[in-house]
C-alpha cells in the first residue's frame, strides 16, 4: 500500500514536472511585479508583460500581479522564484542584499550623481550581475535592469550641503545607507516606508530618503520642506529575472526574442520613463513647473555642491567599499574594480573576505 502511495506520488510530481515544462515553452508564464500602484509597474511592467504576442512574437499568456497584490514586502521575490514558485519576477536588488551581499555593489549611495552615470554602470556592470544571479539563486537568469525615479533626501529644515545632515535623524534604506549618513555624523533610522510621512509630520524624523516621484505620491510636501537630489538612498534598480528552468525550457529563438522585446519595449522605456518622472517629481514640490499629477508643493531643491561629491567620494574609499569588501568574495572585488571601480575611480585594493 505505502509503494502504491508513493508511486502515485510520484507519477503526481513528474506530471506537474512536464506540465510545468510544457507550459513554459508554449504560452504561458507568471509573472510577478513591482509595487501596483507605482509608475513603474502600472506604465511599464504590466504593459509589457501583459502584451502578449509582443513578447516572443507569438501567443503567450501571462499572469501579471505585483509583490504587494499577494501580500509580500519585495524581499522574498529572488528566493522565491528560484524555488520554481513563479517564472519571472521583478524587485528591488536591494532587497536581496542579504542572500546576495554582491548586488550592492551597484548602488552604493551616491556612487554616481547623473541619470547617465546610473545607465553606465549598469551596463558595464551586467555581466557581473548575471554571473551574481545565477549563482546566488539557482541559475536565474537577468532578463532587465530599470530603476525608480532618482532619489533624494527631504528634511524639514534648510538642507544645502550634505554636512547639514549631522546629529540628524534620518531615516535611510539601510545596509551601506545607513553607514554613509553614519559617516556624515547623522544617525540612520530603520523604519517601514508606510509610518514615514507620519514621522516626517511630528518631527520623529528630521529627514528620509525616498525617489522624487515616490515623495510627492505620499505627501512628503506637506511635512517637510527642502531637499537634496543626492542619491544617499542609492538609485533604486529594480532587476528582473527568469526562473532558470523556465529560462532552460525555452527554444533558443524564443531566449532571443525574449531578451531582444525586454531590452526594447521595456527596460529602454522604463529607464527613460524614470528620467522624465524625476522632472515631473522635482515640477510637483516645487511648483517651478507643471505638475499633472494634482496641486503642486512649495518646497526649496538645493542643487548637490562638488564639494558634496567629494566628501561622499572620500566616505565611499574610506568607509563604504571597505566594509562591503569584507562581505564579499576576492572574486567579487575584483569583478566589481575592474568594472564600476574602473569607471568611478574608487577601485579598492584592500581585502575581500
Amino acid at each position: 500500500m505505502k509503494q502504491k502511495t508513493l508511486a502515485m506520488a510520484c507519477a503526481g510530481l513528474l506530471l506537474a514536472a512536464s506540465t510545468f515544462t510544457a507550459t513554459a515553452k508554449t504560452d504561458k508564464l507568471r509573472y510577478v511585479g513591482t509595487w501596483s500602484n507605482l509608475s513603474l509597474y502600472k506604465d511599464f511592467e504590466r504593459p509589457y508583460w501583459s502584451s502578449g504576442k509582443e513578447i516572443l512574437g507569438r501567443p503567450l499568456e501571462v499572469n501579471v500581479t505585483g509583490f504587494d497584490q499577494m501580500g509580500l514586502n519585495g524581499s522574498e521575490i529572488y528566493r522565491m522564484l528560484s524555488q520554481g514558485m513563479f517564472d519571472v519576477g521583478t524587485t528591488m536588488s536591494a532587497y536581496a542584499i542579504g542572500s546576495a551581499p554582491e548586488l550592492e555593489g551597484v548602488d552604493f549611495p551616491m556612487l554616481v550623481g547623473t541619470s547617465e552615470g546610473s545607465r553606465e554602470i549598469i551596463e558595464i556592470h551586467r555581466p557581473i550581475l548575471e554571473k551574481i544571479f545565477a549563482k546566488r539563486f539557482k541559475n536565474t537568469e537577468l532578463l532587465a535592469i530599470t530603476r525608480f525615479p532618482q532619489q533624494a533626501i527631504f528634511c524639514n529644515f534648510p538642507i544645502k550641503r550634505l554636512g547639514d545632515l549631522k546629529g540628524k535623524r534620518i531615516r535611510v534604506p539601510g545596509g551601506s545607507s545607513a553607514e554613509f549618513v553614519q559617516a556624515l555624523g547623522a544617525s540612520p533610522i530603520n523604519m517601514p516606508f508606510s509610518e514615514v510621512t507620519a514621522a516626517l509630520e511630528r518631527h520623529a524624523l528630521d529627514c528620509a530618503t525616498t525617489g522624487i516621484l515616490s515623495a510627492y505620491a505620499v505627501g512628503w510636501h506637506d511635512v517637510t520642506s527642502h531637499f537634496l537630489p543626492a542619491p544617499v538612498g542609492g538609485w533604486g534598480y529594480t532587476m528582473t529575472v527568469m526562473n532558470a528552468r523556465v529560462w532552460k525550457s525555452l527554444s533558443a529563438s524564443d531566449q532571443q526574442a525574449l531578451k531582444a522585446s525586454i531590452k526594447t519595449k521595456f527596460e529602454e522605456p522604463a529607464l527613460k520613463g524614470a528620467e522624465a518622472d524625476f522632472e515631473l517629481g522635482i515640477n510637483c514640490l516645487t511648483g517651478r513647473g507643471n505638475c499633472s499629477l494634482g496641486s503642486s508643493g512649495s518646497m526649496t531643491m538645493s542643487p548637490v555642491h562638488p564639494d558634496d561629491i567629494e566628501l561622499s567620494n572620500k566616505i565611499l574609499r574610506e568607509t563604504i567599499i571597505p566594509s562591503w569588501a569584507k562581505r564579499v568574495s576576492k572574486e567579487n572585488l575584483d569583478d566589481w574594480n575592474q568594472t564600476i571601480g574602473k569607471y568611478t575611480g574608487l577601485t579598492y585594493k584592500g581585502e575581500s573576505k
